[in-house]
């Protein structure tokens, strides 16, 4: 598994409120764990963002998260469909930017992508 730790941005969670967040996922049977960037965080470390790169990976779908915390660490598994041949239809958009909330604040634990050590 690999962990981020970059600078990221911090915005004030005020506002954030109306961003629509990913949802919780309880099975990821059939989705596609995908690759992603930590690049911010609400000022109240309750929120996070990331950015997935949709064309790269080849994402037709994304459709939610699987989040972990314990007292080290917040693993984000961000799953979607992949298109699987070259007629699939895959995202128009190229970058993707989504947003997860968390149980508690971040407080310093490690962002982990479960996804980096595929």
């Amino acid at each position: 598994m690999s962990s981020h730790r970059q600078k990221v941005r911090v915005v004030p969670a005020s506002s954030v409120r109306d961003v629509r967040r990913l949802t919780p996922v309880a099975r990821a049977e059939g989705l596609t764990a995908l690759q992603w960037n930590f690049v911010g965080r609400t000022d109240d470390d309750l929120s996070l963002t990331f950015v997935v790169d949709l064309s790269g990976q080849r994402v037709s779908s994304v459709v939610g998260a699987q989040v972990t915390e314990d007292g080290d660490s917040v693993t984000v598994a961000i799953l979607g469909f992949c298109a699987t041949s070259e007629s699939d239809r895959v995202a128009s958009a190229r970058y993707g930017e989504y947003m997860i909330d968390l149980a508690g604040p971040l407080a310093g634990r490690t962002v982990v992508n479960p996804a980096s050590s595929l």
